[in-house]
């Protein structure tokens, strides 16, 4: 693959990515709607990711897993989701969902780099009422969200054991926007204004181990040091912006494996945890412990069979989420998610075109909150340049 090829993917996918419209509605709490799906290939086996190991996949939640990569390896990934309320609004929108790169130093060592979203916050509301007899109409829209930018290594210690380390600096703002509009003419529409400009690193160690048929791996993601300023504009009065301060944000856990069943399939599991109780309460909503599951099965490709179906990767899994933002009471927030995707390989299998669906349903244990229906598209595309070449021992 040409750099001139790169640079073309690259502007193509951030071109397609301008087309975002409102997404979920629980994109108004707290740092917004925090985005699991790593890769295409990821999401196809339901979020199976912490110890897929092969030249293909960059992980982003465990730098160990990328020992195995052998020349330079580039991913990019789009995603498209489509959120409906079950009474009220649906919303698409389109997104450059990461870009990240793997580089062989020697036989041993991996450095990777990485940009992709932590969080995303885009929804729409609208209401319409009357006060002391004036009629108005009120809107809400959410947009903007978290990024990352990481730097990391992996270190294969022998044949079974990769250790790995990945330091993540956040950038981005959340940012709410309500107008309320009257339809006297004599009342002049307000606009209120409140965002949310986050800062600093989260660090990430983990741990990959090749036992024959049985891989298993972990990470923990850490927070050095998070910040946020916020910023309150009305059309009333001067901007108010508040100093510069450090928010309770979690540490994450997580486990997982994969195993060869036979030459051909593969089935994977990965679980993940973080604790938000202590998170700051003027993010609006509460906060409480968030786990998610991620299941998956694989059949790989067969890059060198003449017939189409059966070159193909085939993959499905199922997701079971617990968000971390809650509801009334003591309800909290499910998604629950089928998924399905499939990989194409190109130019002898050293590259490969992947794509991820997922459809789910999300709500709370006492129907307490609103309830949606998701679907994810994510598109991915993964290829190898041979700028280096990991020497095999």
């Amino acid at each position: 693959m040409s750099v001139k090829y790169l640079i073309t993917s690259v502007l193509s996918l951030f071109l397609f990515s301008q087309t975002g419209h409102a997404g979920s509605l629980y994109g108004h709490f707290g740092i917004g709607e925090r985005q699991y799906a790593v890769s295409a290939r990821s999401l196809g086996m339901g979020g199976v990711n912490l110890a897929l190991f092969d030249e293909f996949t960059l992980s982003r939640w465990n730098p160990a897993q990328w020992s195995n990569i052998s020349p330079v390896r580039i991913n990019l990934r789009s995603l498209t989701s489509y959120n409906s309320v079950t009474e009220g609004t649906s919303s698409i929108f389109t997104d450059f969902n990461g870009f990240s790169m793997g580089i062989p130093m020697g036989s041993k060592f991996t450095v990777g780099g990485s940009i992709y979203p932590i969080s995303t916050s885009r929804y729409g509301l609208s209401q319409s009422g009357t006060t002391n007899g004036e009629a108005w109409n009120l809107a809400i829209k959410g947009n903007g969200g978290i990024s990352s930018f990481g730097l990391g290594t992996s270190y294969q210690i022998n044949d079974r054991l990769s250790i790995g380390i990945k330091n993540d600096w956040l950038f981005g703002m959340k940012e709410q926007e309500s107008v309320t509009e009257f339809d006297n003419s004599n009342l002049e529409s307000s606009i209120f204004i409140k965002s949310n400009s986050f800062g600093g690193t989260l660090l990430t160690i983990g741990f990959f181990t090749n036992s024959n048929k049985l891989k298993y791996a972990g990470s923990i993601t850490m927070p050095l040091k998070i910040t946020v300023i916020k910023k309150i504009t009305y059309t009333t009065i001067s901007p108010e912006i508040s100093p510069k301060e450090e928010i309770d944000y979690p540490t994450e856990f997580r486990l997982g494996f994969t195993y060869d069943l036979d030459e051909q399939y593969k089935i994977g599991l990965d679980y993940q945890r973080s604790d938000w109780s202590s998170f700051d309460s003027d993010f609006n909503g509460k906060f409480g412990i968030a786990y998610d599951i991620f299941g998956g099965i694989e059949r790989k490709m067969s890059p060198r069979k003449k017939n189409l179906f059966k070159k193909l990767a085939i993959r499905s899994g199922f997701t079971i989420r617990r968000l971390y933002t809650g509801g009334l009471e003591k309800s909290f927030i499910t998604e629950k998610a089928l998924t399905f995707g499939i990989g194409l390989p190109t130019h002898d299998g050293k590259e490969i075109i992947d794509v991820g669906f997922s459809y789910g349903l999300r709500g709370s244990n006492d129907n307490s909150t609103i309830e949606e229906t998701t679907f994810l598209f994510m598109l991915g595309f993964s290829a190898g340049e041979k700028w280096f070449t990991k020497r095999r021992r």
